[in-house]
């Protein structure tokens, strides 16, 4: 999601914006097109947060800290203005996300690498 500013820009038709970078269409900017619908199937490249804690973390901790978290992420006070901004709030788990992590990991690698050669 482009940031405000962009976003005005848009708004104003002072830009024009081409794709997203995401699988799925922004919900601020739906007639916007996803660069995966468009000219790259499969693509996605977003930008995306995590909190993260030491590998060796007790599990009861780790399941707690999660809790609390997704607790938080539920939370309207918190999620809604993310939301209003176009973003997503997508609480998960420890597990996806490391999953996340390994895969998004040995994506870039492989684009890093190649970049590298040149």
């Amino acid at each position: 999601m482009p940031g405000q500013e962009a976003y005005d820009q848009l708004q104003a038709g002072s830009i024009k914006g081409i794709a997203v970078g995401s699988k799925e269409r922004n919900r601020r900017l739906p007639d916007l097109p996803t660069l995966n619908e468009t000219a790259l199937p499969g693509y996605e490249a977003v930008v995306w947060y995590s909190l993260m804690a030491p590998a060796k973390l007790p599990a009861d901790i780790t399941s707690r800290l999660n809790r609390a978290i997704t607790n938080i992420a539920a939370d309207p006070k918190f999620s809604t203005p993310i939301i209003e901004r176009g973003y997503d709030v997508i609480p998960s788990t420890p597990e996806a996300m490391a999953e996340r992590v390994r895969v998004e990991s040995r994506q870039w690698a492989g684009i890093i690498s190649e970049l590298d050669k040149k």
